[in-house]
């Protein structure tokens, strides 16, 4: 594959989480760098509240696309409640997974 086909492959998948409101949240399969940085916060605090707001943080999104946070939000990110944030974090992690051909 050439680098071009590569560089290419830019679209990021997305998905649906359902929020204990019953509303939805759109998030969006983190890209190489933002998993690099969820892996190198893990090396450095193992503060996996942490991790979650930062996750939420990079990929929740907008129906237009939009990132619905800033990096000043995981302060008030970590004070919601974590059956709030969990599940957000976690099918962001997964959402790449899923997409990716031959997996379930």
């Amino acid at each position: 594959m050439s680098r071009a086909n590569i560089l290419g492959c830019s679209e990021l998948a997305t998905a649906e989480v359902k929020l204990p409101s019953g509303k939805t949240a759109i998030v969006r399969e983190l890209t190489a760098g933002e998993r690099g940085e969820v892996l190198r916060l893990f090396r450095e605090t193992k503060n996996i509240a942490e991790i979650h707001a930062r996750i939420v943080v990079m990929s929740v999104q907008d129906a237009d696309g939009k990132p619905s946070f800033k990096e000043g939000d995981t302060a008030a990110i970590l004070k919601l409640p974590g059956r709030v944030v969990q599940p957000i974090a976690e099918r962001a992690l997964a959402v790449a997974d899923s997409s990716s051909p031959g997996r379930p």
